[in-house]
């Protein structure tokens, strides 16, 4: 996790630079909720999952695997708000 979230901190520090973003309300409260979502999260170790530990923690494993190549494949391309940073076909995207 710790890779992927200093990922996405390098990605804004270095994204491209748009003319426009959106500033709306429903942009920016997705925006700011999807970003400090954690915050609100108890981490404590209690075991009350519903399937097996093996089970849920490789399907944790490859969801942020998913993550860390989805934003490598984006790049630059990569913001928090909405913008026209350009048009990525390349990598997960190509099957969007």
């Amino acid at each position: 996790m710790l890779i992927g979230e200093l990922l996405t901190v390098a990605l804004v520090v270095s994204a491209k630079r748009s003319d426009s973003r959106d500033w709306h309300w429903k942009s920016v409260l997705p925006t700011v909720a999807g970003t400090f979502y954690f915050l609100l999260i108890s981490f404590d170790a209690t075991p009350n999952a519903m399937a097996p530990a093996a089970l849920t923690d490789t399907l944790q494993v490859a969801a942020i695997t998913w993550q860390i190549v989805a934003k490598l494949a984006l790049g630059r391309a990569f913001g928090l708000l909405p913008a026209n940073r350009g048009l990525v076909t390349s990598g997960p995207y190509r099957w969007l």
